[in-house]
């Protein structure tokens, strides 16, 4: 749904929930599975929110009646193939040491968790691709 935030339940979850939201927001949970969120609410007992504002089960178009949305997704096949055409901005949103391990030359780093408060940062382009 416009204007929330999705991460899996597997991996960063807590993390980067933790890193994104203001502390003290409301968090709600919604889930197609029903026991990934009972899983979702003990994770989030570890960071300190002890139940989430609300839970759902079912697909998101039952959640909401406003439109969904989404964004596209491409390969570095794809990236190649536009920047052959036009400028485009990469931003890089991984953590300072993945972003010093390799990077897309010209690539600007501003990772994931920090975002929030430096997305005036963002280069102003047509198109900004996020890696």
């Amino acid at each position: 749904m416009a204007g929330t935030l999705n991460f899996g339940i597997d991996g960063g979850f807590t993390t980067y929930l933790g890193w994104l939201i203001e502390w003290g927001t409301p968090s709600p949970c919604w889930e197609r599975p029903r026991t990934n969120v009972a899983r979702a609410q003990r994770e989030l007992v570890r960071i300190g929110i002890d139940r989430p504002a609300a839970a759902a089960i079912g697909d998101p178009d039952g959640w909401t009646d406003r439109p969904l949305s989404s964004f596209r997704q491409a390969t570095f096949t794809d990236l190649d193939q536009v920047r052959h055409h036009r400028d485009v901005v990469v931003l890089d949103v991984r953590r300072a040491s993945e972003f010093a391990a390799a990077r897309i030359e010209g690539a600007p780093n501003i990772p994931l968790h920090e975002l929030p408060v430096r997305v005036q940062e963002v280069p102003a382009a047509t198109k900004v691709w996020v890696q």
